[in-house]
Order: C-alpha cells, then sequence, then structure tokens
C-alpha cells in the first residue's frame, strides 16, 4: 500500500512528526510536526542522508534504524524519539517529543535524598556519551544553568580518569564509547577516580561510579560524581600527621573523617536505586510497597548517622558551620515516634 499525497492534509494536524521515504532513501513528503520538531523543513533535502546531516551528529542513529526500531535524539536540547515503519516500498520514519516523559524517568535522583540534598552530582548518560539528564548539585557544582548539560559529551567533561591504578585519557568520543560499553558489557558498576571540568574550565578530583542501566527500554548508565578535594586535603593532612607523628587525636579524627566519606558512597548509592523502586512499586503494591519504605527510612537514617559522626571530625577540627534553619515539628515529632 502506497502513501497517497491526499493524506497529507489530515497529517498536518498530528502532534507528531512524519517523513515518508523511498527504498533508496529519498524524502518524499513530511508533515508541519517534522519540521517543528526537527528545527528545519525535511522538504528542503533530497535524501534522509543529507537531512542527518544537517541534523549533525548527534542523529546519526537515524540513518542505522531498521523496521519497527526506535532511537533517541538529541536535537536543540529536546529529547526525539523516532521510529521507523515499514509499508512495502517506502518507509515512514515517526518523530515523537519525549522529552518530558524520559526526563520525568531520569529524574529519579530529583525525589531521593541522596541526589537533592547531598553532595553527589549525578548524570545520565546514553551510549554514545552524550547526558541525558543532570541533576541540579551537578549543574551547579559545575557552573551550568538548569538544562545546559544535557546533550553536552561525557569527553568534554571528564578528561582523564584511573582505573585499578592504571592512569588513561579520554579525549575523543570512541575512548568514551569504548568505556562506556565496559561497563555495559560487565553489566556491574565501576568505581574510578577522574578529574572533571567545571564550565569555566577549572578542574577537580573525583570518585565516580559508573553503573549500567535501563531507562524505558534504552540502556544508559547511571553516573554518581563526588568532589573529592577535600577528601584529598584530609588524606594529605593524615599523611603529615603521620610522618610528624603527631598527637593520635588528630590521626583518629583524619581516619573518622575519611572512613565516614568511604561509608556514604555505597549507602548514597543504595538510597537511589530505593527511590527508583518507589517510582515504580511505591503504592498499591502492599507489603512490598511497606518494606521498600522501611528500607528507604533505615537507609536514610544510617545516612545521618555517618553524617554526625562527620561532624565531630569536624567539632574536633574546629571547622564545623553551624547553620539555623526552620523544620516542621509535626514531621519531626512523627519521624522520631518511628524510631522508637
Amino acid at each position: 500500500m502506497q502513501l497517497q499525497s491526499e493524506h497529507h492534509e489530515i497529517w498536518d494536524f498530528l502532534d507528531e512528526g512524519l517523513i515518508v521515504c523511498s527504498s533508496d532513501g529519498q524524502i518524499i513528503s513530511a508533515n508541519t510536526a517534522a519540521s517543528r520538531l526537527l528545527g528545519l523543513s525535511p522538504k528542503s533535502f533530497k535524501t534522509l542522508s543529507e537531512l542527518m546531516e544537517a541534523l549533525g551528529p548527534e542523529c546519526e542513529a537515524l540513518g542505522q534504524l531498521q523496521a519497527n526500531d526506535s532511537c533517541v535524539l538529541v536535537i536543540a536540547g529536546s529529547l526525539i524519539e523516532a521510529k521507523l515503519n515499514a509499508l512495502n516500498e517506502q518507509s515512514v520514519i515517526i518523530f515523537t517529543n519525549r522529552s518530558e516523559e524520559l526526563r520525568w524517568q531520569s529524574q529519579l535522583a530529583e525525589h531521593g535524598h541522596m541526589l537533592s540534598t547531598n553532595t553527589e552530582s549525578f548524570l545520565v548518560v546514553a551510549q554514545d556519551g552524550s547526558v541525558r539528564y543532570a541533576n541540579s548539585f551537578c549543574e551547579k557544582e559545575r557552573g551550568y544553568a538548569a538544562g545546559e548539560l544535557i546533550g553536552a559529551k561525557l569527553k568534554d567533561l571528564e578528561i582523564g580518569r584511573d582505573i585499578d591504578g592504571v592512569s588513561s585519557k579520554a579525549y575523543t568520543d570512541e575512548d568514551v564509547k569504548e568505556h562506556l560499553a565496559q561497563c555495559l558489557n560487565k553489566g556491574q558498576a565501576i568505581r574510578y577516580d577522574a578529574w572533571h571540568v567545571r564550565k569555566d574550565g577549572s578542574i577537580f578530583p573525583t570518585d565516580v561510579t559508573l553503573r549500567p542501566y535501563r531507562l524505558s527500554k534504552e540502556r544508559v548508565l547511571l553516573l554518581t560524581a563526588r568532589d573529592e578535594t577535600e577528601r584529598y586535603k584530609q588524606l594529605q593532612a593524615l599523611i603529615e600527621a603521620r610522618a610528624e607523628a603527631e598527637s593520635s587525636n588528630k590521626a583518629k579524627s583524619a581516619f573518622m573523617a575519611v572512613t565516614s566519606h568511604e561509608l556514604r558512597t555505597p549507602l548514597t548509592t543504595v538510597i537511589g536505586f530505593l527511590e527508583l523502586l518507589k517510582l515504580d512499586y511505591g503504592e498499591g503494591h502492599g507489603d512490598l510497597s511497606e518494606y521498600l519504605g522501611l528500607m528507604h527510612r533505615s537507609s536514610t537514617s544510617l545516612l545521618r548517622l555517618i553524617e554526625d559522626i562527620l561532624d565531630f571530625t569536624k567539632i574536633e577540627a574546629q571547622t564545623l558551620k553551624l547553620e539555623i534553619r526552620s523544620i516542621n515539628m509535626d514531621s519531626f515529632l512523627s519521624q522520631v515516634c518511628q524510631h522508637w
């Protein structure tokens, strides 16, 4: 069945963009929504290859689509899903704006204690090394405005890494893709030290955990990065303290500070994935919902205890800064009662 031109007027009322191509990649027709979603008129190009070149390297996956396949393109800060349907000798590519849907799923962090209030930067990274989502702390830590990191390349944010004591550099897209593919193939988290770059060009050391995850039907990677500048200073202070044979109390305080930081890393990851499970099973799943709530409350309680230990080390080092905040007494007393 051939697509008829008399249907074009109806297509212009659709929210989805449509591009009709021949079997040899010639563009036959396109509706108004396709021009709006892609930011240019597909009708002004003769072939799909010319259209892809105009859209940029981020849209190369468009030319690799097979029948009933789909991919996500980053176009002008929006996440556009492209799906290919074959009809005899013609094919129709359907474009749908999935920005809100994918970003909502990616915002698993914004509902979690770890990513909304802790000193942890969080990124959702596609297999090609492009950033799909960054939490607000990550944007502020690196000097970017809200949403400005979407579409950025990991190779521009992470210039060097150290895995299992072996230093390497990641300057090209291929280096990054290989690095991400290794994590996906292992199917488990990879932890390494890296140098990250702020918008102003300054660099700082980070402790990075890279973990594979399936977002909707797409495999992505969850990257958690913690600024290690202070910990490096603490480690240096510990080395100097041991070298100079300072008092055991100072050595103990430095040791507790480093150990507490190391405990927070796996615990904050656990809390983040509990938030993931709560998004899917938080309500209406009986005992499972109750158990998830209990696990989340217990984890956050343990995290607060670790943070209290850190506060004691800061008191001993005379570096604790006091903050005056207003709290909700009803919520506070309710939390206290839950632990009795």
